[in-house]
């Protein structure tokens, strides 16, 4: 649960004499902790889904992170610009076989990691050689609420990643080397490379929203199911899942609106 007195307390103290700025950035904290029951990048994201990347919300997110003092990456949607970009909030399967093959070696393993188990960012560049099991093909390690966790993994991933483990030094696989804040050098070669390819503005945890959309929509996965892979502490939160069908629904129908056979009718 997310405490409302603190934040609250927060904008007395920075926003006493902007009282606009005081009540507008309440109203948003009533709309989040209405859908959001954590400060993550799983909620913010649904957030943002629900309410949009406006400059309001972006400013309002900042602040929510600065007063709980949120310590892992999280990352913020820009705004939509007029130009007509295809703006995508989850990979696909067919982006991830692209990207699979296409991104440097170390974020290529690190897409299909996260394909295959559904990590967050922190819980892969944080894993050490130790953690990973290549006779079971799991990988283990503490995620969110200190909670400890095992996930298995396929044998040809398996098989690379063991590969892989051989060429590099140190114990931590997703290191980037001399570098003081690993999830936020990780996050930004993800993003500068996907760029490279034509995926603008993207983050490693779309990989997460993409295999959850993808269990659910495709394999047939029960909504349950989804949050026990995803290791949600909430079904609320897997319930963006849910809503996706809802949005595909929706288009169908647009499509059979503007179709043909309406006009004809």
């Amino acid at each position: 649960m997310i405490d409302k007195e603190r934040y609250f307390k927060y904008l007395s103290k920075h926003y006493k004499e902007s009282k606009g700025t005081y009540n507008q950035y309440r109203r948003c904290f009533e709309n989040y902790i209405l859908k959001c029951d954590e400060i993550d990048q799983d909620n913010i994201d649904l957030f943002f889904d629900i309410f949009k990347s406006n400059v309001q919300n972006r400013a309002f997110i900042k602040s929510l992170i600065k007063c709980y003092r949120i310590n892992t990456f999280i990352d913020i949607p820009k705004s939509f610009t007029r130009q007509k970009k295809k703006l995508i909030r989850y990979f696909k399967l067919e982006d991830i076989k692209i990207l699979r093959k296409r991104l440097p070696k170390r974020l290529r393993l690190a897409i299909r990691l996260g394909w295959n188990t559904g990590l967050r960012i922190s819980e892969l560049v944080n894993s050490k050689k130790s953690d990973y099991n290549f006779k079971k093909r799991t990988i283990k390690g503490t995620g969110k609420g200190n909670k400890e966790f095992k996930i298995i993994f396929s044998e040809k991933l398996s098989n690379e990643l063991k590969e892989y483990f051989e060429t590099i030094k140190g114990d931590y696989p997703f290191h980037y080397p001399k570098v003081k804040f690993k999830e936020k050098k990780f996050g930004y070669e993800f993003k500068k490379h996907c760029a490279r390819l034509g995926y603008e503005n993207v983050h490693f945890h779309m990989v997460r929203h993409g295999l959850g959309r993808y269990l659910r929509k495709y394999k047939g996965w029960d909504i349950e199911l989804v949050r026990k892979r995803l290791r949600h502490e909430s079904i609320s939160t897997t319930q963006i899942y849910a809503s996706a069908e809802q949005e595909d629904a929706n288009d169908k129908m647009e499509e059979l609106f503007g179709g043909k056979h309406n006009e004809k009718n």
